[in-house]
C-alpha cells in the first residue's frame, strides 16, 4: 500500500495528512538460465534461445497486464454514495479511508472525496464557491497548491507531493463543488510521471460529479 498525501477534515478545514493509495502489484518473477544442462554446444544454444524468448514473452505480458489494470482503460461506470455521484471506470472500486466521506481506488489512480457540511462547519454557510476555495488554499498553504483557471466549468487546484520511500512524485487534481447543505472537495491522484496522460481523464471525470 502506497502512502501519499491527502487533504483531511478535522479541526480546521482542508488539513493534510498521509493516506493509503492503491495496492501494489508484485512483478517479482525470476528465471534461471544457468541450470540448463546441455549434451552438446548446439543444444545449449537452442535452449538458451528458448529461455530468452520465454523471458521476453513474460516481460511483454507484464507490461500488457499493467495496461489492462490502468484506470483509464475500463468501461464507464457510475458510482453514487453519501450524496456524491460521479462517473469513473469499472477499474475502480469503493474504498474506506478514515477522514474522507467516500473514496475510490484503482491500480494507478485514487479518488478522495470530502464533504464539508454546514452542520459541521457553520462558518461555511453563506460562502460562495470562490470564498470556500480561499479557505482551502489558506489551510494548505504549506503544500503550495496552485489554482488552475484554464478549465471551463470547474474550480480546480493542483499540487504535487514527493514520497521519499517510493522515490516518486504524486500529483493531485483537486476540484471543489457547492451543494445546498455543504461543500465538496474531490481529489484525483496519480504518479506525477503519469499526470499528463491522466489529466484529460481527470477533467472528464470531474465534470460528471453531482452533489
Amino acid at each position: 500500500v502506497l502512502k501519499i498525501l491527502g487533504w483531511k477534515r478535522p479541526g480546521k478545514i482542508g488539513r493534510c495528512r498521509h493516506l493509503p493509495f492503491y495496492k501494489e502489484r508484485s512483478s517479482d518473477r525470476s528465471f534461471c538460465l544457468s541450470e540448463i544442462n546441455s549434451v552438446s554446444e548446439e543444444r545449449t544454444k537452442i535452449k538458451k534461445t528458448v529461455c530468452v524468448l520465454l523471458f521476453m514473452g513474460v516481460v511483454i505480458s507484464l507490461f500488457a497486464g499493467c495496461s489492462f489494470f490502468a484506470a483509464k482503460n475500463g468501461d464507464a461506470k457510475e458510482f453514487s454514495s453519501d450524496g456524491l455521484t460521479l462517473t469513473l471506470t469499472d477499474k475502480f472500486s469503493k474504498a474506506e479511508i478514515e477522514g474522507y466521506t467516500v473514496c475510490y481506488d484503482s491500480f494507478d489512480v485514487a479518488v478522495f472525496a470530502l464533504k464539508e457540511s454546514f452542520a459541521d462547519y457553520p462558518q461555511l454557510e453563506g460562502l460562495t464557491l470562490d470564498e470556500y476555495k480561499e479557505y482551502v488554499l489558506e489551510a494548505n498553504a504549506s503544500k503550495a497548491p496552485k489554482e488552475d483557471t484554464s478549465i471551463k466549468d470547474l474550480t480546480v487546484l493542483r499540487f504535487e507531493y514527493y514520497i521519499a520511500d517510493k522515490k516518486a512524485n504524486y500529483t493531485y487534481f483537486v476540484t471543489l463543488y457547492q451543494a445546498s447543505d455543504s461543500f465538496w472537495l474531490v481529489q484525483f491522484a496519480c504518479k506525477s510521471s503519469e499526470y499528463d496522460e491522466y489529466e484529460p481523464y481527470f477533467i472528464d471525470w470531474a465534470k460528471t460529479v453531482r452533489v
